[in-house]
């Protein structure tokens, strides 16, 4: 019974009905007037008999109803519980098998992974109404602030350009993911436990590549959405595991990790994803300039035999291929002016079309933007216009429906403005203070897991200069999920060491 007594379930529970009012009721059926007149038989009858029956927050009224209800939910959250229990042993091992299903089947499953991140997120509501105890530092309060503003900013950007809730809704990951980082501070995840999971994920979906790429003639993508946003987590699970090798003493274990790690990257090639190339190239230079013990690696004969092999894969690659041809189409355009973009084999000039275009549109809607739904129309209007090239050269659909930038900077800042671009770049810089924080050249797991978080920072921002992040709800997904478990594992290790 003392769980019913529990003052935050009450006030998680009026929050959630508040959000539901302030989206409640399309642009078609007006419904404020019968919240008015508590014609709740009306309401339940507009529930059932329409299919598409909430809308953004995007009047003053809706917002403001909207804001209420996001700060009385954070507060069931984060106040303090009215009574202390200890969450049972139970919690944490769900908790730790649900992390453990969500990146071991993220690209091999349809919908397992999602199951799971849901499964996730009941957990960890019920953990911080009922269990969280432990006060917060002002780094953590600072992180915590930019998951909300990033997640806030585009429904305030909804009452100055119309948009729809399925725009909005991958925002909604940097919401979820807050009480489940109140939850693992204080659950204690073994690292080498996380570290092996990473390590499966890489060996998995490595060997589902190759089967894909030997037995199917479609693209690369295992169950994710599109080729780029398999080879996007593929590298990174690889990568992961190529650091962990220097966190373990077992041999066979390290063999492991090198097994993971060249799957993970004939994975990658084979996907033919060229920008990721870059992902390597700093990847390189940040070990070779790094004096973080945390990551010296021990089985250096046989990991250099295994870079000579797949160096040797690179050359015959997908990924070598597309390299070359869009050297050669990109030089012919510029250089011998060779015809018209749209025939040259990955060629970028597409891409910089878009790219021109997003910039255009900056210009032109530098406060606000022009609405998460309105980049296509845009980008229709300057072919028309004759700003930029035809992406394809069509009658019709020129634009070849694009409706992002294929740049998430580019991306935010013409669809929400400056504000969404600042939003953005307060999200990466605090992250890259939060891992920076209390880092050294030990050898360590505060350290390490500090160096993991600050390069999964930099991983995903260099990604964001060639993809769009909140255009794929599997990349932003794993992008909140990895950033957010990171964090609280190296806030887990401070709070223990605290204790001490």
């Amino acid at each position: 019974m003392s769980f019913l007594i529990e003052k935050k379930l009450y006030i998680f529970i009026l929050s959630s009905l508040l959000l539901v009012v302030s989206l409640f009721g399309n642009h078609e059926t007006p419904v404020k007037q019968l919240f008015y007149d508590f014609d709740f038989f009306k309401i339940a009858n507009i529930l059932l008999s329409n299919n598409n029956i909430f809308r953004p927050p995007d009047t003053p009224l809706r917002f403001a109803i909207f804001g209420l209800s996001l700060g009385l939910l954070l507060s069931s959250f984060f106040i303090k519980c009215s009574t202390y229990r200890e969450a049972p042993k139970i919690v944490s091992q769900m908790i730790i098998s649900f992390i453990s299903i969500f990146f071991i089947t993220l690209l091999v499953t349809d919908s397992i992974y999602n199951i799971a991140a849901i499964m996730l997120l009941i957990i960890s509501i019920l953990y911080a109404i009922y269990y969280s105890k432990k006060k917060y530092q002002r780094y953590e309060i600072l992180l915590i602030g930019t998951y909300i503003l990033i997640f806030t900013y585009p429904f305030y950007n909804a009452l100055f350009n119309l948009s729809s809730l399925s725009e909005l809704d991958n925002y909604l990951r940097f919401l979820f993911v807050i009480p489940v980082y109140i939850t693992l501070r204080e659950i204690d995840i073994k690292l080498h436990h996380l570290l092996i999971v990473f390590g499966l994920s890489s060996l998995i979906a490595g060997i589902f590549a190759i089967y894909q790429y030997i037995f199917s003639s479609t693209p690369i993508s295992g169950f994710s959405s599109s080729t780029s946003v398999f080879a996007s987590i593929i590298l990174f699970f690889s990568l992961v595991s190529l650091l962990s090798i220097s966190q373990f003493d077992n041999k066979r274990t390290r063999y492991f990790f090198i097994s993971a790690f060249s799957l993970g990257i004939i994975g990658w090639l084979l996907t033919g994803q060229r920008g990721l190339f870059l992902i390597i190239i700093f990847f390189i230079l940040y070990l070779l300039f790094s004096k973080s013990r945390s990551i010296m690696i021990a089985e250096k004969r046989s990991l250099g035999v295994i870079t000579i092999l797949l160096l040797g894969f690179l050359l015959i690659s997908p990924v070598f291929d597309r390299i070359s041809n869009t050297f050669d189409s990109t030089y012919n355009y510029f250089v011998d002016d060779s015809g018209h973009h749209w025939r040259h084999k990955d060629s970028i000039v597409p891409r910089a079309s878009i790219w021109k275009a997003s910039i255009n549109m900056i210009k032109a809607n530098n406060l606000y933007g022009v609405g998460l739904n309105n980049f296509n129309t845009n980008l229709e209007d300057q072919i028309l216009l004759g700003n930029i090239n035809p992406i394809r050269k069509t009658l019709i659909n020129k634009s070849a429906g694009m409706n992002h930038a294929h740049n998430q900077y580019l991306d935010i800042y013409a669809k929400t403005g400056v504000f969404g671009f600042i939003t953005l770049l307060l999200f990466i810089y605090s992250h890259i203070k939060f891992f920076k924080n209390g880092t050294g050249s030990t050898k360590s797991d505060n350290n390490f897991v500090s160096l993991l978080g600050m390069l999964s920072i930099y991983y995903f921002s260099i990604i964001m200069l060639f993809q769009t992040f909140l255009a794929h709800q599997q990349l932003i997904l794993f992008m909140s999920f990895m950033l957010i478990i990171l964090a609280a594992v190296k806030s887990n290790i401070y709070l223990r060491r605290s204790n001490k």
